[in-house]
């Protein structure tokens, strides 16, 4: 199900309001204000992880250069292979999560070796994907979902355009 909401303010008290006693999958980005939603499986949004990326990486430099290339090299990755299951049958939820979690894994464990300088975009970039962690991983728990939440931001930003 998909549900479109407008409200001034983005508190979680707002989505606590709407989604009520709601137990089941809510993908989002990483706003912490959803964290007021018990009840639901957080589910993380990978183009969020990777935005925060490519805002890191100079033009023309390589992957063997940045850290932030590398990192959007091993989001490329997973996004490759999930994409490999998009035809596929539901019953197909082992099998991808058997491909997605090694990458899952070289991803968060290549993060846990970068030293960021403080306060760098680089550094944003590498703590918002490690906080989210659990709630990234959690796409692997049903083969229904998806690597991120972009159709539904998109339904936004389309009726946000439509009302201009």
């Amino acid at each position: 199900m998909s549900l479109y909401y407008h409200h001034a303010t983005r508190s979680g008290k707002v989505a606590q309001d709407i989604l009520g006693n709601y137990s089941g999958y809510l993908q989002t980005d990483g706003y912490a204000g959803y964290n007021i939603l018990e009840k639901v499986t957080h589910v993380g949004c990978w183009a969020h992880a990777k935005r925060y990326f490519v805002q890191c990486v100079p033009k023309g430099i390589s992957e063997k250069d940045s850290k932030a290339a590398h990192a959007l090299a091993l989001i490329g990755k997973i996004f490759a292979k999930d994409e490999s299951f998009v035809d596929v049958p539901e019953n197909s939820g082992e099998q991808r999560t058997a491909v997605l979690k090694p990458l899952f894994d070289e991803y968060f464990d290549y993060l846990s070796t970068i030293n960021a300088p403080g306060g760098s975009k680089l550094e944003k970039a590498v703590n918002y994907s490690l906080n989210q962690r659990k709630h990234l991983e959690n796409t692997m728990l049903d083969s229904r979902l998806e690597l991120t939440n972009n159709i539904a931001e998109r339904a936004i930003s389309c009726r946000r355009h439509a009302r201009l």
